[in-house]
């Protein structure tokens, strides 16, 4: 969207997806101190990995990163039942 596009109701538009953001942006701190992949991993693995290592990727692997339920793979559920709820919660889905 454009400033000579944007329209009132564009606005009002914006300003919710941002409300649900800042949700979700705050259920991640509250949760993982952060929402960044390196900083969640230093929680998670007790270290950062950088996953365009192939090394790093390696050792991620075999940490469990993309495999125990208890890390990566949680993170992400996590992430996804959030902003379902935040959705819900907003009126913007329904089941």
């Amino acid at each position: 969207m454009s400033n000579k596009k944007a329209k009132k109701a564009d606005f009002k538009t914006m300003g919710n997806a941002l409300g649900a953001g800042q949700l979700l942006y705050k259920k991640f701190i509250k949760e993982y101190g952060n929402i960044l992949c390196p900083f969640i991993h230093q929680q998670l693995f007790g270290r950062q990995y950088f996953l365009a290592d192939q090394d790093d990727m390696e050792k991620f692997e075999k940490a469990g990163g993309n495999s125990d339920s208890t890390k990566c793979v949680r993170v992400v559920g996590n992430a996804a039942r959030w902003t379902t709820e935040i959705l819900l919660d907003k009126g913007v889905i329904e089941v």
